[in-house]
């Protein structure tokens, strides 16, 4: 007879905690964060009342949590594609990951709503820094690995930076109306304006 395997206390306290997170995410993204309630996420995640405050006592600590749950799923599938791709990985493969797993994914829409709730509220906004601040370091890795000997490692910050700039607003305007078609084609003219700048600083004498 086969043995049903049984889950330790931390494992379905920490299954408790990812189901509330996620809850929280769709429920941000269904509604905006200034709607959102503990109720509704409560709801969302089929768990009573007393049981999401016994995890996260407030809406403040659901949010955070659920910003780290985030950050760590992009961390993960950051990581997933470093694994399959090995060496092969470039700026285009690297560019085309980071809006097909991020940056349209629908949760993406959660960052956003958070984001700009914490232009107004002093405690979220430098939740959400600490937070940023705590997964950098294999964001940085990556893109560094992506430019090591392309001649513009000088470049690679303000391109980062310029390419989440550009998939944060299409994923806002993606929000916000309709897709008309031309978020691939804004993303085929970044890449090949980048591939171009690559190609001109490797020709330049060393």
């Amino acid at each position: 007879m086969k043995r049903t395997a049984h889950r330790s206390q931390a494992e379905r306290t920490q299954e408790m905690r990812d189901r509330l997170c996620r809850a929280t995410l769709e429920v941000i993204t269904d509604v905006g964060y200034e709607k959102t309630t503990t109720t509704m996420i409560a709801e969302r995640a089929g768990v009573s009342r007393g049981a999401q405050t016994h995890h996260f006592p407030t809406k403040y600590d659901l949010v955070i949590a659920s910003f780290k749950y985030l950050l760590s799923d992009w961390e993960a599938k950051r990581a997933a594609v470093i694994s399959d791709l090995g060496d092969e990985i470039n700026l285009e493969n690297y560019v085309r990951f980071l809006w097909k797993e991020i940056f349209s994914h629908p949760q993406y829409v959660a960052a956003l709503e958070l984001m700009l709730a914490a232009r107004g509220d002093e405690q979220l906004h430098q939740g959400l820094v600490e937070s940023l601040n705590e997964l950098t370091e294999l964001r940085q890795t990556l893109w560094r690995q992506i430019f090591e000997g392309t001649g513009a490692e000088r470049d690679r910050d303000i391109i980062m930076q310029m390419t989440v700039c550009l998939f944060r607003g299409l994923s806002m305007q993606g929000s916000l109306e309709e897709s008309n078609g031309h978020q691939s084609d804004v993303i085929n003219m970044w890449i090949e304006m980048l591939t171009d700048r690559l190609a001109k600083q490797q020709s330049k004498p060393a």
